[in-house]
Protein backbone atom coordinates (compact mmCIF):
# COMPACT_ATOMS: atom_id res chain seq x y z
CA UNK A 1 0.00 0.00 0.00
CA UNK A 2 2.61 2.10 1.25
CA UNK A 3 4.75 1.85 -2.28
CA UNK A 4 1.27 2.84 -4.39
CA UNK A 5 0.56 5.92 -2.58
CA UNK A 6 4.47 6.72 -2.59
CA UNK A 7 4.46 5.93 -6.33
CA UNK A 8 1.27 8.26 -7.08
CA UNK A 9 3.29 11.40 -5.29
CA UNK A 10 6.47 11.40 -7.27
CA UNK A 11 7.08 11.18 -10.65
CA UNK A 12 10.67 9.53 -9.70
CA UNK A 13 9.38 6.44 -8.82
CA UNK A 14 6.11 6.23 -10.52
CA UNK A 15 7.06 2.41 -11.72
CA UNK A 16 7.52 1.47 -8.29
CA UNK A 17 3.00 0.82 -8.42
CA UNK A 18 3.60 -1.84 -10.70
CA UNK A 19 5.27 -3.70 -7.81
CA UNK A 20 2.20 -2.74 -5.76
CA UNK A 21 -0.90 -5.05 -5.42
CA UNK A 22 -3.16 -2.39 -5.07
CA UNK A 23 -2.29 -1.39 -8.65
CA UNK A 24 -3.98 -3.93 -9.91
CA UNK A 25 -7.23 -4.84 -7.04
CA UNK A 26 -9.53 -2.18 -7.60
CA UNK A 27 -12.12 -2.47 -4.44
CA UNK A 28 -14.07 0.12 -5.60
CA UNK A 29 -14.57 -1.02 -9.26
CA UNK A 30 -15.95 -4.78 -7.61
CA UNK A 31 -18.08 -3.01 -5.43
CA UNK A 32 -19.65 -0.72 -7.58
CA UNK A 33 -20.28 -2.31 -10.79
CA UNK A 34 -20.16 -5.75 -9.23
CA UNK A 35 -18.06 -7.00 -11.87
CA UNK A 36 -14.70 -9.66 -11.23
CA UNK A 37 -12.46 -8.61 -14.25
CA UNK A 38 -9.76 -11.52 -15.04
CA UNK A 39 -6.73 -9.75 -14.19
CA UNK A 40 -7.99 -8.72 -11.04
CA UNK A 41 -8.65 -12.12 -10.41
CA UNK A 42 -5.39 -13.11 -11.87
CA UNK A 43 -3.36 -10.81 -9.62
CA UNK A 44 -5.39 -11.74 -6.31
CA UNK A 45 -4.57 -15.53 -7.45
CA UNK A 46 -1.07 -14.76 -8.14
CA UNK A 47 -0.51 -12.96 -5.16
CA UNK A 48 -2.03 -15.80 -3.13
CA UNK A 49 0.52 -18.17 -4.37
CA UNK A 50 3.63 -15.54 -4.63
CA UNK A 51 2.81 -15.47 -0.70
CA UNK A 52 1.79 -18.93 -0.07
CA UNK A 53 5.65 -19.90 -1.34
CA UNK A 54 7.53 -17.24 0.33
CA UNK A 55 5.58 -18.89 3.58
CA UNK A 56 7.01 -21.87 2.37
CA UNK A 57 10.54 -20.87 2.01
CA UNK A 58 10.58 -19.29 4.98
CA UNK A 59 8.59 -20.86 7.76
CA UNK A 60 10.63 -24.40 7.22
CA UNK A 61 10.98 -25.02 10.90
CA UNK A 62 8.15 -25.18 13.66
CA UNK A 63 8.54 -23.44 16.73
CA UNK A 64 6.09 -25.83 18.33
CA UNK A 65 6.64 -29.52 18.63
CA UNK A 66 3.45 -31.31 18.25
Amino acid sequence: YVLFIVSSLKESVENLKYVSFFNYFSGSELLAKNAYPEHMVLALGGFALVAFAAALFWFKHRDLSV
